[in-house]
């Protein structure tokens, strides 16, 4: 018994020995990283976001309004460049993230043509728009740029219809001044100065932009002109010199207020006006031709302003400019000449300076220098003189200058054919004043 004994105690211990080594072999527990919550997700390492780099916002520079340049001797400049009513809607050129009406998608299809400038493409897509959506939101919107889309087209018509229609549809909004600028705009390249003038007349009053209403203010100027409403017409650019912040037409309209005064007999007013311009304006030969113009304007005051009138001649002959404006500087000082009775001088300075003289000026110069001719007992010389301006140049005023002229000279040089001349001269009806003054020489030779 207790050898059996002795043996189950040393089976029981040889097991117990073992134990440790089988732990020990076992593969070890994997432990998950500690959380507070079992169901909380892991925290995840932080990623560096890279900053986008800023892009550069270009600044678009202003465009500067040029200045109106000069027009011929009598009719006053149009100014170089038109001030362009902005647009006053905003186009949406990018897809939307909210979902878009079917009206707003058609009007989008339409806007895309239009803002790459594929006007022949876009007037057909507005013309969809405003057909198939009749009540939608913005119609005037698509009224306007289907207008635009024409005009740019030059379709004319059609595009005067689609700001009629705009103008008649709406009585507000944002687009009734541009559209009334354009269609009086169009209305005045046809000539039809008095829907023109309407036109102008609402759309100095619903324009945003100063130097657009001006711009509208001016043209209903030009309108009562053409209409030989011309004192409504200066009351328009007295206004306009009165205002001379953003006005790109200050300068054209002092000088059309300027020629108006004139033509009105308010000589003294007028001069002022141009000597004012004159003295202000920027531009070249607006300055050349004010200052000329102050110059011979001078000669006319009563007495004439011969001193005023030397110096604007002197100073515009060393301005840079047209030549036409510096022959007529040329010629205003042959006549301070001739009126201080220096005829021979007025004779001695054609003779060196003939060949310079254009068109323009060579009549009036001829009958400068006849009658100064005349008045040094040159009548042969004279005569030649009135003869070459009734031959280069028939049926102008100075032609029948000319032609009374010569037949003065030829009556107080007794000449032989003078009574032949006379009846000639009495054959072509003159006016009235020479006719009789005419009949009057012709009886004194008889006499």
């Amino acid at each position: 018994m207790k050898c059996w004994y002795l043996a189950g105690v040393t089976l029981v211990a040889l097991g117990l020995a073992r134990q440790p080594v089988r732990a020990q072999q076992a593969t070890p527990e994997v432990r998950k990283p500690f959380r507070t919550n079992e169901s909380e997700a892991p925290i995840p390492r932080a990623i560096p976001v890279e900053k986008p780099i800023p892009r550069a916002v270009a600044v678009e520079k202003p465009t500067s309004t040029p200045t109106p340049k000069p027009g011929g001797a009598i009719t006053p400049p149009k100014p170089m460049a038109v001030p362009e009513p902005e647009e006053p809607g905003t186009i949406r050129v990018s897809p939307s993230a909210t979902a878009r009406t079917a009206d707003l998608v058609q009007l989008d299809v339409a806007d895309g043509f239009y803002t790459k400038k594929m006007y022949d493409m876009a007037a057909p897509e507005y013309e969809r728009y405003l057909g198939l959506y009749p009540k939608a939101p913005d119609r005037a919107t698509a009224l306007f740029r289907l207008g635009e889309s024409y005009r740019h087209n030059g379709a004319n018509n059609a595009a005067k219809n689609a700001y009629e229609t705009l103008l008649t549809q709406f009585a507000n909004g944002d687009f009734i001044g541009p559209a009334a600028y354009r269609l009086a705009d169009l209305y005045y390249q046809e000539k039809q100065y008095r829907d023109a003038l309407t036109l102008y007349r609402k759309a100095s009053v619903r324009l945003r932009d100063p130097a657009v209403a001006n711009a509208a203010k001016f043209f209903s100027g030009r309108c009562l002109e053409a209409l030989t409403q011309k004192l409504d017409a200066r009351i328009v650019y007295e206004d306009l010199v009165a205002s001379p912040q953003n006005n790109p037409f200050l300068d054209a309209s002092r000088l059309s207020l300027a020629l108006l005064l004139k033509d009105s007999g308010r000589a003294a007013e007028a001069l002022k006006q141009v000597q004012a311009l004159a003295k202000e304006t920027e531009n070249a030969d607006l300055k050349i031709e004010a200052t000329v113009r102050s110059g011979l304007w001078s000669l006319e005051l009563q007495p004439p302003a011969t001193v005023q009138a030397d110096a604007d001649f002197k100073n515009a002959l060393t301005m840079t400019g047209k030549s036409y404006w510096k022959e007529l500087a040329q010629l205003g000082q042959l006549r301070i000449l001739s009126e201080a009775g220096k005829h021979q001088q007025v004779v001695d300075t054609y003779g060196k300076s003939a060949t310079q003289f254009s068109a323009d000026v060579k009549p009036e110069l001829l009958l400068l220098v006849a009658n100064s001719s005349r008045q040094i007992n040159k009548n042969a010389e004279a005569l030649a003189f009135y003869s070459q301006v009734t031959k280069d140049f028939p049926g102008s005023v100075y032609d029948k200058e000319a032609q009374y002229e010569r037949l003065r000279t030829m009556y107080s040089s007794e000449d032989s054919g003078l009574f032949a001349e006379i009846d000639k001269y009495l054959a072509a009806n003159p006016e009235a004043q020479k006719r009789d003054e005419v009949l009057l020489m012709k009886a004194e030779v008889y006499f």
